[in-house]
């Protein structure tokens, strides 16, 4: 006998308790799972905003002013407000932190900003910090870059700080900072 062209879908309600699922569901959602589990956790937060300058170091938390990630897989990791990324999957994760500060005078005075990555162990471990400075004259950009590759555990929580010194001069200037991070091996 020939099937009808069209069938009607009529599917049983989702259980609340996953208990309650027929075993050929749950073992479908547990591959399903593990497929999702094996592919890279990859992440880009770009942003542009002001950063205080002062003549001593003042660490400033880089990445929290409510702007998304403009790349996130799987999503829900990173959050806006706090600007911390936590980690969903144990692996070797390599990251990327770049901030660019215009111009912040026509004087020839020096100065250099900072970047650092902090890195909160969900063991209860020591925290970790990688830190990266370059210096330049206030009348050209400033460029400064910190490639980190580091092993993580799910739980871990990192978040990033920047600073920018003047040797006379204080206020703000503007910056252009990203973060990318991709997981590289399990």
């Amino acid at each position: 006998m020939a099937k009808p062209l069209q069938q009607e879908y009529d599917p049983n309600p989702v259980p609340s308790n996953l208990d309650d699922l027929p075993r050929f569901l749950f073992e479908e959602l547990e591959r399903i799972k593990t497929a999702l589990y094996a592919q890279p956790v990859a992440m880009t937060v770009i942003l542009n905003e002001t950063i205080t300058v002062s003549t001593v170091p003042n660490w400033q938390r880089l990445f929290d002013t409510g702007t998304p990630p403009s790349w996130e897989v799987p999503g829900g990791n990173f959050d806006p407000a706090t600007g911390e990324w936590t980690c969903p999957q144990d692996g070797l994760y390599q990251h990327f932190v770049d901030m660019r500060i215009q111009p912040y005078g026509t004087g020839n005075k020096s100065y250099y900003a900072g970047i650092r990555l902090w890195k909160v162990p969900a063991d209860g471990g020591p925290t970790e910090v990688v830190e990266a400075v370059d210096s330049g004259v206030d009348d050209f950009e400033l460029a400064v870059t910190l490639p980190v590759q580091a092993f993580a555990q799910a739980g871990d929580i990192f978040y990033c700080e920047g600073t920018v010194v003047h040797d006379q001069f204080i206020g703000d200037a503007t910056i252009d900072a990203s973060w990318q991070l991709n997981r590289v091996s399990g």
